[in-house]
């Protein structure tokens, strides 16, 4: 981290861009920072070098200047970009579920590096695996490192577990199955090794799947709108 009178340069990923009329706004995490919010107007947008680089899970060095509510952007030098979900409206829907997860779960400037870490290994996994299982398997963690369900040592050491299914049966109609069980816990303690596979049947990734929207609806009280436009393009 470079700190140089009121600029900051560090590395970040970007979460989320929310367009305005005037001007857009660009969630990111930083391994220093935590979640920040910047701000750009669309004009100096449109002549800053590498703004390509401001897409959901694309990894960067920005130089920001710090506001009261929010940083400007001063400059950006490109990492990894992930333009892979371009024109691809599910891909863009699970990835749109992770951000919308990360913001519902992450305090303003929250400096969790474990957070850092996770987003970190997401954003270079989906580059070469399925994005779709890769959004699940991060969707879960992250209801993990929030606290939500049992950590990757309680579940090796079966700690907890009894407790975690009872909570889940309460919220779906049909029971969770043994095979959903064990797939579920290759999900929550998953490495973000390129070599490491997770095998199952596509009728268990569907009943996980089920499951994370379920139950991070439950823990938050509220329901995922980007949950809602992945079920209006698919249908």
């Amino acid at each position: 981290m470079i700190n140089f009178k009121n600029t900051l340069t560090t590395e970040a990923i970007v979460i989320w861009r929310k367009k305005l009329k005037n001007y857009s706004k660009f969630t990111l995490i930083s391994y220093h920072c935590g979640l920040i919010t910047c701000t750009m107007d669309h004009k100096r947008l449109q002549r800053l070098k590498n703004a390509s680089y401001l897409t959901p899970f694309s990894k960067i060095y920005i130089t920001i200047n710090p506001t009261r509510d929010h940083y400007h952007i001063e400059q950006i030098d490109g990492i990894t970009i992930f333009s892979t979900i371009e024109g691809n409206l599910e891909s863009i829907a699970y990835t749109s579920i992770i951000s919308e997860l990360i913001l519902k779960l992450t305090a303003k400037e929250d400096m969790d590096t474990s957070l850092y870490e996770l987003v970190n290994q997401f954003s270079q996994m989906i580059h070469t695996k399925s994005i779709k299982l890769a959004s699940l398997i991060m969707g879960w963690q992250l209801l993990m490192l929030a606290g939500f369900t049992p950590d990757r040592e309680a579940i090796l050491s079966n700690n907890g577990l009894s407790e975690f299914w009872k909570e889940l049966a309460h919220i779906t109609p049909s029971p969770i199955t043994s095979e959903v069980q064990s797939g579920l816990l290759q999900v929550l303690t998953y490495q973000w090794n390129h070599k490491e596979t997770i095998n199952l049947n596509k009728s268990v990734w569907q009943k996980i799947e089920f499951l994370l929207y379920a139950y991070a609806a439950y823990q938050l009280n509220d329901q995922l709108q980007s949950v809602q436009f992945l079920k209006d393009i698919v249908l």
